[in-house]
């Protein structure tokens, strides 16, 4: 049998060249149209991934400064003693920061009730001019230098992540 083709091939060998070599060819362009393509979508996916991870770093790093940037803010003026009454737009601008700090921080933060308690404390111990106000700032600081520590090590890790 194999004989057979093997003379047929000989004797139609022009035929053979004419057709096949059209064929191979849309055979294996398709194929590496093919697996071209899948290379492309897939290293698209890849820099859209990594991408967004950069996106979504970019806004966790803005959060974290406007925190750092809210809570020494808040803690500069509550811990700022007044010979009177403390003036109302010092209260008032406490009172947001106050307010933008809770909202920030997610309330299932394992530091949410300390960091809420603290911040209260601070402002009821401003505006009640206590003698001792300055003691009420240690307690912020390291709160606040925890809940920062913990966001800069996810937003690390995310890139990390990221670029694998």
């Amino acid at each position: 049998m194999f004989e057979e083709l093997s003379a047929w091939l000989i004797e139609h060998q022009l035929l053979v060249t004419l057709v096949a070599t059209p064929l191979l060819s849309l055979v294996i362009g398709g194929a590496a149209a093919w697996y071209s393509s899948r290379k492309a979508l897939a290293s698209a996916q890849t820099e859209r991934m990594y991408q967004s991870a950069i996106e979504i770093g970019r806004y966790r790093q803005a959060w974290i400064d406007a925190l750092r940037d809210d809570l020494a803010e808040y803690a500069g003026i509550t811990t700022v003693a007044h010979l009177d009454v403390p003036p109302p737009e010092k209260v008032e601008r406490a009172a947001v920061l106050a307010q933008r700090i809770r909202l920030r921080v997610n309330r299932s933060d394992s530091d949410y009730a300390e960091l809420t308690a603290t911040l209260t404390a601070m402002l009821e111990q401003y505006l009640l001019k206590s003698e001792n106000q300055i003691t009420r700032v240690k307690p912020i600081v390291p709160l606040s230098q925890a809940i920062l520590k913990r966001e800069w090590e996810r937003l690390k890790a995310d890139l990390r992540k990221a670029e694998k």
